[in-house]
């Protein structure tokens, strides 16, 4: 007979939900419900005043294994059970006959196959799910109770098939009754069953789109008809998708409504204007077809409003007086240049252990003049490095970054432009800030990569020279950010840069004991190496790969991307195969034996042909040295392998490395361990990769 399957259905009605915590939240719910059923079986939706889980067809009872003490633990000196094995068996309405011996972490454990009810075991396990849900901030509404949710719970539904569960949680107990829209169908409604197509159904009546898919969808078809008649074509795509993303959480009904404000605003700078609608109002800026911003938004408004006039001119007036704040600081701050405001960064603190950033100013000076003279720079750009240095961080100490602190960097650019700057200049000050994340863009400018490059070296410098490191997740200074950027910057605008050069001239800026200095650069080079290889395997670099490269050496970054590549695309090949023997045989026999490298092969001490044949090629492999020289490294490893495949094997056959003789052993060692360092020391300790073992040749 098959057994009973239900629905079920959870909603938990709150206070509005901060637009990040819904998603989230779901990401949470779903992973609990994947312990009950398939993936494909749950359905998470989320609005900004309730988080739904749907599970479909869910077996009336579930088969469960329970894990209880140590086997060896539950019998006595007879082998018989004793009262542990008896206890753990009631426990669970089970007799010792039903117990079983079971592996959990590799170690014997009794166990029992019990039956549970679904319908209990969803319902306590749900007690215990929405004390635990996590959430960036929680509260207590409830007095002398200390269970905490991100906003107060007002109602829950929780429907096994045709009946309501019992279930109580902060002091509301669930119902089969659902609430609707808050001004438009705030009354409750009630469910039949946990049918999750009738409760879609149903909530839309209500003015609830409870999907987020669906929501997204009718908010994209309303901004782009709103935006048609300005932008002709406009599409999907054209949209900023973060701020749909976010105001398609802020609504349960979204209406978008249009309006305007005094054209006279479009004298301030664009991005200013974008920051004040989009940040600050969750406006939708409106361009025309050439881009052009005009003096238009759009509000998204929660409901299925007709009368819009109100809704309108009330977001208008907001907006205005918004517009007008931002048009006051932009006009004050221009009666004072850049120039004339890098004195005020004395008075602005970087960090309480590290100075002001007038502190900072003057050791980019150093640092940037000497980046930009390492890439060769002219004499022009140098200047202009020089004054985009001087510049940089002026703004900080406008009122218009003071009002919107993400517009850093962006002011600057325009102040500069205002006041008559070289665009060179103009550019750097903003571009000294990118990339802002793993994703954002590089600067494009030469001046503005020197400039990024010594902001976001200095500071990690600067942090970790003071002792102040980030520690598991907690990173409050962005430093993994900012070296990241450092090594994007680096690698893919192929800057031709020594990291460890870089990292000791930026050392000799901090204001601590020149003996400090190495110990210091020690600790930042162990910092980036660690980025280097997130920054890798976040591009798909295999572990294997990224250590086998690195170990040749990282501090040459564009070198060690081409080092990967070239790995990467002879992989499986004969020639990477036949290079990796050669590498791996050679670095398992002399490894223990801790060479220099600076030791050379003693001629008179060769006795065997087969390894005075593998001697003379090692003396006449100049041409593989000059191939890496110039980076072949593709030609590089196919010479590599053809030179030595052959003999290396003739000469493990021939010849016995481990012989009695001190000098004679040591000879050997010297020559396997010189045709080693010759590849893996230059451009990858092939012994590091994980490939099929075996002696591969060419």
């Amino acid at each position: 007979m098959a057994m009973e399957r239900r629905n079920m259905l959870l909603e938990i009605g709150t206070e509005e939900l901060p637009t990040t915590y819904i998603q989230p939240a779901l990401d949470q719910l779903r992973t609990w419900g994947e312990r009950w059923a398939l993936a494909s079986s749950i359905t998470v939706w989320g609005t900004p005043r309730r988080l739904v889980l749907f599970i479909k067809d869910l077996p009336q009872f579930k088969t469960e294994t329970v894990f209880g003490p140590p086997l060896q633990r539950a019998k006595d000196e007879n082998g018989n059970w004793n009262k542990s094995a008896i206890g753990f068996a009631r426990s669970r309405d089970k007799t010792v006959d039903d117990l079983q011996a079971g592996i959990k972490n590799g170690k014997k454990y009794l166990k029992l196959e019990v039956r549970l009810n679904s319908q209990r075991g969803l319902r306590d396990e749900l007690i215990i799910l929405l004390n635990s849900i996590k959430f960036p901030k929680t509260m207590r509404w409830i007095p002398d109770s200390a269970f905490r949710f991100a906003r107060p719970i007002r109602w829950l539904v929780f429907m096994w098939g045709e009946h309501v569960t019992d279930l109580q949680v902060a002091g509301v107990r669930a119902d089969r009754y659902a609430r609707g829209h808050r001004f438009f169908g705030d009354k409750p409604v009630k469910l039949s069953s946990a049918d999750i197509s009738d409760y879609q159904r149903i909530l839309r009546r209500e003015y609830v789109i409870v999907d987020p898919t669906e929501r997204r969808k009718k908010l994209v078809a309303g901004l782009l008809k709103q935006q048609e008649k300005y932008r002709p074509g406009i599409r999907e795509t054209d949209l900023d998708v973060e701020l749909v993303d976010e105001v398609g959480n802020l609504v349960e009904y979204p209406r978008v409504i249009s309006g305007s404000f005094d054209e006279s605003f479009l004298n301030i700078p664009s991005p200013v204007l974008i920051t004040v609608m989009k940040t600050h109002q969750r406006y939708f800026p409106v361009r025309d077809g050439r881009g052009r911003l005009l003096p238009k938004f759009l509000v998204v408004a929660n409901g299925p409003f007709k009368k819009t006039k109100s809704i309108r001119e009330n977001n208008e007036r907001v907006l205005r007086s918004r517009l007008a704040d931002a048009e006051f600081f932009w006009e004050e701050d221009l009666l004072r240049s850049l120039e004339e405001r890098v004195p005020d960064l004395e008075g602005v603190i970087f960090h309480a252990r590290l100075g002001t950033y007038l502190d900072k100013v003057r050791r980019l000076e150093k640092l940037a003049t000497f980046i930009a003279g390492r890439l060769g720079l002219s004499e022009e750009q140098v200047k202009n490095v020089k004054r985009a240095v001087l510049l940089c961080k002026s703004d900080l100490t406008t009122a218009m970054v003071t009002e919107f602190t993400e517009l850093q960097g962006t002011m600057g650019m325009e102040y500069a432009r205002k006041q008559g700057e070289a665009e060179d200049v103009a550019r750097a000050i903003f571009e000294h800030y990118l990339p802002r994340s793993a994703e954002d863009v590089l600067p494009k400018t030469a001046v503005g990569q020197v400039l990024s490059l010594a902001d976001k070296l200095d500071t990690v410098v600067a942090f970790l020279g003071a002792g102040i490191t980030p520690s598991g997740s907690q990173d409050p200074y962005g430093l993994r950010r900012q070296a990241q950027g450092v090594i994007r910057l680096v690698a893919e605008k192929q800057l031709s840069l020594r990291f460890n050069v870089l990292v000791e001239k930026a050392v000799t800026g901090l204001k601590q004991e020149r003996s400090s200095h190495k110990d210091a650069a020690r600790q930042v080079l162990d910092f980036f190496r660690n980025r280097l290889e997130a920054f890798l395997e976040t591009r798909n670099v295999p572990p294997d790969v990224v250590q086998a490269v690195l170990a040749a050496g990282w501090f040459d970054l564009p070198d060690v991307m081409k080092r990967v590549r070239m790995l990467q695309d002879l992989a499986g090949t004969t020639e990477l195969m036949a290079a990796t023997t050669i590498v791996e045989r050679t670095f398992n026999i002399v490894h223990p034996e801790k060479l220099t490298g600076r030791e050379k092969v003693r001629q008179d001490l060769l006795k065997e042909p087969a390894e005075k044949r593998l001697f003379s090629a090692l003396e006449t492999s100049t041409s593989i040295r000059k191939v890496i020289e110039e980076k072949k490294y593709r030609e590089a490893t196919k010479m590599y392998a053809r030179a030595f495949s052959g003999l290396l094997s003739a000469f493990f056959e021939d010849v016995m490395v481990n012989v009695e003789e001190k000098s004679l052993r040591k000879n050997r060692m010297v020559l396997l361990s010189l045709i080693n360092r010759l590849y893996s020391e230059r451009v990858a300790n092939l012994a590091l990769l994980q490939f099929k073992r075996g002696e591969h040749m060419v």
